[in-house]
């Protein structure tokens, strides 16, 4: 049923995804469709010619739970942003159908060459588990700026786990920030293969209470010469709350002249908090 949501979403966002659903806001209105603009297209399960086997390559079990996003979804959704344009929007992975079972959500997002993106993500929180799996494809000399916000509210009955894998095509550059306070579970996942000329950022700001929990892994993979990233994740934990982090630099031998910078700082204000963090490098 989606007449819960729809007065609410459609002031806020300009594309709401879920369970094999995807709609773009139009004047005030939800489009159910894939709706055609000039400097992007969305596709779905249903579309014709949306040459979802194109992407195949680049989906490969990797023995997580994120794997279930991709076999139990209803089928996956995208969107194309064309080259050589300018924009921003905003994306809420929502809870659409109001459903008690496990929500399956598998993306593609693809970012043509030369194109400037900056992608406000907002996850919302449902009363039982979403899992996520989710593929951004930066094309040459592109650059996606992403922000991503967890849901504030409803966390104590809500587990979310997401994985986000980056593929930079040669010379582009991928900005992630994300903020959140943590859920019932939350597990944020981001893998990243860099090629030549790239630079990558990824900086995490979590604030922990009660007794929500917030586990991170970064593994970022420099595949070619004359690429840089760095990785921040800072996190205070209060109450009984519970973090962990886990950072992964691998610098393949042919990837000269490769910066890895890789920092997690976190701050226990609680005797009761637990808080792991395991650098890898």
């Amino acid at each position: 049923k989606k007449e819960d949501w729809l007065a609410e979403y459609t002031e806020k966002f300009d594309i709401v995804i879920d369970d094999g659903f995807i709609s773009d806001v139009h004047n005030g209105t939800t489009m159910y469709r894939p709706y055609q603009y000039d400097y992007f297209k969305m596709f779905d399960m249903y579309s014709k010619h949306n040459k979802l086997k194109l992407y195949q390559p680049y989906f490969k079990p990797k023995n997580r739970l994120s794997d279930y996003a991709i076999l139990n979804s209803t089928g996956p959704v995208g969107i194309k942003y064309y080259a050589n344009k300018t924009f921003s929007q905003s994306i809420c992975y929502a809870d659409s159908y109001k459903d008690k079972d496990i929500t399956c959500v598998f993306a593609i997002i693809d970012i043509g060459k030369n194109t400037k993106l900056t992608l406000d993500e907002f996850f919302e929180n449902k009363d039982g588990v979403k899992l996520y799996n989710i593929t951004y494809i930066v094309r040459d000399n592109a650059e996606l700026k992403l922000l991503r916000k967890h849901d504030y509210t409803n966390k104590d009955n809500a587990c979310n786990v997401i994985d986000s894998k980056f593929i930079q095509f040669p010379g582009s550059k991928v900005t992630t920030e994300i903020y959140g306070e943590g859920s019932k579970h939350t597990q944020d996942n981001m893998d990243f293969d860099i090629y030549n000329d790239c630079d990558t950022n990824v900086i995490g700001s979590f604030n922990l209470f009660k007794n929500y929990t917030n586990n991170m892994t970064v593994n970022i993979n420099h595949l070619s010469p004359n690429s840089s990233s760095i990785v921040d994740v800072r996190t205070i934990g209060d109450d009984d709350s519970h973090s962990s982090f886990i950072g992964k630099i691998n610098i393949n031998k042919q990837a000269e002249n490769t910066e890895a910078h890789l920092e997690n700082k976190n701050l226990m204000v609680s005797n009761k908090a637990t808080m792991i963090t395991e650098p890898q490098l």
